[in-house]
């Protein structure tokens, strides 16, 4: 099913905005829109995650250096002050605080107080972090020094097995760290071990080019599978013969930017990443269901009118509520 978003009633008054577009569904077709609403923000998101505990989306911008913790029925945004720019954000597992880093420190944000709870001096850039519920960890972004972060005491672990990477994203059900290591030909999906607390380990799949790969990477609800940039899906299991094993890859998409599953409607919802290689619609959010990932329909966000004028929308995050009756998706006007 093609479904339009449009909200030409709102009025673009510079040549960037950002939106949150609430897609309300319908619980017995869950590849339709009820309605959808509309509300702008004043800010540029540099990277957003969902609290599905506290049902707030959780964003990151600058000038003003902020930690933004969006309530889009509202809508009402609750701000934390930043000591420095913000460069990536991750939010815990149980979805209580938020780690957010910046260069050569790392904030630790307490989401229910909407208050920095502690600063976390780090050796390096904090490009890409992931977090567990007693570490923080900041990954490679490509050739690069990554640490481990004891939240508690502040002390940083040297990662000294991590090699080539590129970021990485907690699996809570099997406890470990998946990532890619885009930039290197053949790219492969990558786990790191932490189960002592720190990195101590990095090992990759099986494969040696046989399938796309490259970041970023999502996980199912229960952990199982893990979903990555290029829209190749394989598994994650505590069994090692399962272990980062292909299962699919995803008709109608041959890339990534944002993911979100519910497992209680049964629907993967994806917005695509552009590329300057390759043209690829991020205006448009594709839908699948969850026990086979076949493509069930699409919500197609449409441009955006502001007099005689028209704004490419561009699709960026892309989140189910807790209730899962309602689909987020963050949308910049303008440029990409």
């Amino acid at each position: 099913m093609r479904i339009g978003i449009s909200a030409s009633t709102f009025v673009v008054s510079v040549r960037i905005k950002v939106l949150i577009l609430a897609l309300i569904l319908e619980t017995a077709l869950v590849s339709a829109v009820c309605f959808a609403q509309t509300s702008s923000i004043a800010f540029r998101p540099i990277a957003a995650e969902y609290s599905a505990s506290l049902d707030r989306i959780i964003m990151v911008s600058a000038n003003p250096n902020q930690l933004h913790i969006y309530e889009p029925a509202g809508p009402a945004d609750t701000t934390v002050n930043l000591p420095k720019p913000p460069l990536s954000l991750v939010v815990s597992p149980d979805g209580l605080h938020a780690a957010v880093g910046h260069d050569a420190l790392i904030s630790y944000v307490n989401l229910s107080g909407a208050t920095v709870e502690n600063t976390l001096p780090v050796p390096l850039v904090a490009q890409s972090i992931t977090m567990s519920a007693d570490w923080i960890y900041v990954m490679p972004t490509y050739v690069g020094n990554s640490v481990s972060v004891n939240i508690a005491t502040g002390a940083v672990t040297p990662n000294n097995n991590v090699f080539y990477g590129s970021g990485g994203r907690l699996n809570t059900a099997v406890n470990a760290i998946y990532g890619t290591r885009d930039g290197l030909s053949p790219n492969d999906i990558e786990k790191y071990n932490i189960s002592t607390g720190p990195i101590t380990a990095q090992t990759d799949s099986i494969y040696h080019g046989d399938y796309p790969v490259c970041g970023p990477v999502f996980f199912s609800p229960d952990g199982g599978r893990i979903y990555d940039g290029c829209s190749t899906v394989f598994r994650a299991s505590t069994d090692l013969s399962l272990d980062m094993r292909y299962v699919t890859t995803l008709a109608g998409a041959t890339s990534m930017r944002s993911l979100t599953e519910s497992k209680d409607i049964k629907r993967v919802a994806l917005i695509q990443a552009p590329s300057d290689f390759r043209t690829i619609n991020d205006s448009v959010v594709l839908l699948y269901e969850s026990d086979y990932l076949t493509p069930v329909g699409q919500f197609v966000l449409l441009d955006f009118q502001a007099g005689s004028r028209s704004f490419k929308a561009h699709g960026k995050w892309v989140f189910f509520n807790a209730a899962a009756t309602v689909l987020y998706v963050v949308v910049q006007i303008g440029e990409r």
